[in-house]
């Protein structure tokens, strides 16, 4: 082979290395944030612009925080994948999207202490790049009135609802159109219960208690309760009813036991005669 023909040679070597090189740098796309709902699952977006899997590819999920705790890891074609505390039947790679770059995550039953910020690493031979996701966490409850009873000259109702995030407020809706308050409470799982308490006066007919959240999401719950005017007195009057009701009762109650005594005592003479 003359100087010529090798000069050649090493020019092609040198394009299809450089092309292959070229062809292995690649970039990470992702949505800046992702919304997920308490309860439900959430998937964390990531894909590679090659439109296909890199050569030696490792995927790396991040949860962003003190120590950048690793969440997930998949080194392809075949594994092994390693799941970070508390995340293993939390987690899913769908490797079925592997072939075309797609190397979302799934996050399944969302809790509030999910909400923060995570990194999709992609490494393959000699290149990797990063992209970061915000996942927003929302939980809504269920809203429930009550009634506790008379209270001077009108009842007093009761409003509770839990599992929200972020903080929730309540707003009593009557047609006295005032600002009522209501107590917050941050419960073990990060979520939030709130109550609240009123006395809605005898004329009163419908009362509404809306429970909701002041962000992008708009979320909001409400219950409402129809009243009658004469609840009030029916209320009373159940109450009447309840009590003479156990009074009733306890009398029949002692009643009956006085009537099993006295059975007793006359199978007792029966038996003995007049020594009882």
């Amino acid at each position: 082979m003359d100087l010529k023909q090798c000069v050649i040679l090493g020019f092609f070597c040198v394009v299809i290395l450089v092309s292959i090189s070229l062809s292995e740098h690649f970039e990470l796309s992702s949505s800046p944030s992702a919304n997920g709902t308490v309860g439900q699952n959430v998937i964390l977006p990531c894909q590679i612009s090659l439109g296909r899997q890199p050569q030696n590819m490792e995927v790396q999920w991040q949860k962003i925080g003190d120590g950048n705790v690793i969440i997930y890891q998949f080194k392809a074609p075949s594994g092994p994948e390693t799941f970070g505390q508390g995340y293993k039947s939390r987690i899913v790679l769908a490797k079925e999207g592997l072939p075309t770059g797609n190397v979302s995550l799934q996050l399944k039953n969302v809790q509030v202490t999910d909400e923060g910020i995570y990194r999709c690493i992609v490494k393959s031979t000699g290149w990797s790049d990063n992209t970061l996701t915000v996942l927003h966490v929302a939980g809504m409850g269920m809203v429930s009135i009550g009634i506790l009873g008379p209270e001077g000259e009108g009842i007093k109702l009761t409003c509770r609802s839990s599992g929200w995030f972020p903080h929730p407020e309540l707003q009593w809706l009557i047609k006295d159109n005032q600002s009522h308050p209501f107590e917050l409470k941050q419960d073990h799982d990060q979520s939030f219960s709130v109550f609240s308490s009123i006395t809605v006066l005898r004329g009163t007919t419908e009362v509404t208690c809306l429970v909701h959240v002041r962000s992008h999401l708009q979320m909001k719950q409400k219950s409402t309760m129809f009243l009658s005017q004469k609840r009030k007195y029916s209320m009373k009057r159940c109450f009447e009813e309840e009590e003479k009701f156990i009074q009733a009762s306890q009398k029949e109650t002692l009643e009956s036991e006085n009537l099993d005594l006295h059975r007793r005592l006359e199978r007792a003479r029966t038996e003995f005669g007049d020594a009882v």
